[in-house]
């Protein structure tokens, strides 16, 4: 009996449905056509490996980077972030220009996002692309399901699933202790996007963040800025779990 591929099997359903809507007598954009069969495909696949996976709408993210089109969680915990393209655009950042390169520059500070225009897929973290680019062996708004190879399902598994499982990893160094340098180097993209939530709760008076400051100003530094508060708290956060980290390690 030959063996069940989901990826490819959900890979030849979203690119059936991208077509289909594509090619209507009532055309709308590009981009657009690939939503609903993309949360279908990913929805399925996640069912297929015993995982719950939502794909969440126009989700702003912290710091004013922008709304990537979907905040995809898994077992109801943020995983990442999907990027779409239009069909043609490609995935490869080196390549875009105009929009997409402004774009790709903000959404470089997320720690695990997928850019995909439906025929190439490449997953990023940080800016800088993990594993090579998948593309399909056709085109997914004309081709129907002979837009998938043989083995398009399989080359497009290893980024699927390092995109629903990652998790920050801790850098080592011989000897099996945390490179405390690679740590940090791992929490400043979080650290960045913690400060420019502090910021924009500053904002809010309501907000215990609000409070929180005021304290810290009666307390320690009357003179600081929200500013400066934002960042001295994201930062009193990161160490705080790196100290902790190690803490954990050694005892």
């Amino acid at each position: 009996m030959k063996k069940k591929d989901p990826v490819r099997e959900g890979l030849v359903r979203f690119s059936e449905g991208v077509t289909s809507k594509s090619t209507a007598v009532a055309g709308g954009a590009p981009e657009d056509q690939l939503r609903a069969p993309l949360e279908q495909f990913l929805k399925g696949l996640g069912a297929a490996w015993g995982w719950t996976v939502t794909c969440t709408g126009e989700v702003p993210v912290a710091g004013r980077l922008g709304r990537p089109d979907y905040a995809v969680s898994k077992n109801g915990l943020l995983t990442g972030h999907i990027e779409l393209k239009k069909p043609g655009t490609g995935a490869v950042a080196a390549r875009f220009r105009g929009h997409d390169k402004e774009q790709f520059k903000r959404f470089s500070n997320l720690p695990n996002i997928l850019y995909t225009d439906g025929n190439e897929w490449a997953l990023y973290r940080d800016g800088k692309r993990v594993r090579g680019v998948v593309r399909l062996a056709g085109a997914v708004d004309v081709d129907g399901k002979g837009a998938v190879g043989p083995r398009d399902g399989e080359r497009l598994e290893a980024a699927l699933r390092d995109f629903l499982e990652w998790h920050p990893i801790l850098p080592m160094v011989a000897g099996g202790t945390v490179d405390l340098k690679g740590f940090a180097e791992v929490l400043a993209p979080l650290c960045r996007l913690l400060r420019s939530e502090v910021a924009e709760a500053l904002i809010r008076p309501a907000s215990p963040i609000h409070a929180a400051a005021d304290d810290w100003r009666h307390l320690l530094f009357p003179e600081a800025s929200d500013e400066q508060f934002a960042d001295a708290y994201a930062q009193t956060v990161a160490f705080a779990l790196l100290l902790g980290r190690v803490w954990v390690r050694n005892h």
